[in-house]
């Protein structure tokens, strides 16, 4: 069950998974085409293909705006080994306008895996694993860096709960917070104490709203702080 003690955790180690999930697909599919390029280089046979359709089109983003003009041929070719194939690609536009269609094309293939086969003039996409690579590695940055701190504060926790000072503190305000855990938002407490040397700290936490609701303004409580850096202290309510 998620609550305010792991609800970081949780949040950073979801983010973190989902980066991760996207780094090793991008990774893989980076790894996977050098590698097919790099076969195609060694094993790979040609064979004259048939140019199907020529076409250029233009991607739209959300604003309407559109990308500079893609050049596809879509093309079918009959390997030695097997059955025909059909395959489509991206080529430079000097290359689009060299093919006809119902004309000829060389494709190069491999013999073992006729699917993984390219054409003369074939562009290299390289987008889809830079942008699964990239993607992952900022999700899953963001998600380690939360999870980092999640971890870091459980620690500073329970250190103060085992070596720290006690105080007493007074609740100052009461007010809602912009966490949410479970579909209910939460409740931050803000409070004051005086440190060893007199000197007033303020500190706050975040409760449920059943928890806050025993807290109002002006009642006290204790805190747990660092004597050496007193504004690191946390909450321990009646405790």
């Amino acid at each position: 069950m998620i609550t305010q003690k792991n609800f970081w955790l949780w949040f950073g180690g979801i983010w973190l998974s989902v980066g991760a999930v996207f780094l090793v697909v991008g990774v893989s599919v980076g790894i996977h085409r050098m590698s097919v390029d790099e076969r195609l280089e060694r094993e790979g046979r040609t064979v004259d293909g048939t140019v199907l359709t020529k076409e250029v089109y233009r991607k739209s983003n959300k604003s309407g705006k559109q990308s500079s003009p893609s050049y596809r041929v879509t093309f079918r070719f009959v390997p030695r080994e097997g059955e025909m194939v059909q395959g489509t690609a991206d080529v430079a536009p000097e290359d689009w306008d060299a093919l006809e269609e119902r004309g000829s094309v060389r494709v190069m293939y491999l013999p073992d895996e006729p699917q993984s086969h390219r054409i003369h003039g074939q562009s290299d996409d390289t987008a889809l694993p830079i942008v699964f690579g990239v993607v992952g590695g900022v999700i899953g940055s963001l998600g380690g860096f939360v999870v980092f701190n999640a971890v870091g504060a459980r620690r500073r926790e329970r250190d103060l709960a085992r070596s720290g000072m006690t105080a007493e503190a007074t609740i100052t305000d009461v007010g809602p917070s912009y966490l949410r855990i479970n579909g209910v938002n939460q409740v931050t407490l803000h409070y004051e104490f005086q440190d060893a040397q007199g000197k007033t700290r303020k500190g706050s936490c975040t409760l449920s709203p059943e928890e806050a609701g025993e807290w109002p303004p002006g009642r006290m409580g204790r805190v747990r702080y660092d004597p050496r850096k007193p504004n690191v202290n946390v909450w321990r309510g009646a405790d």
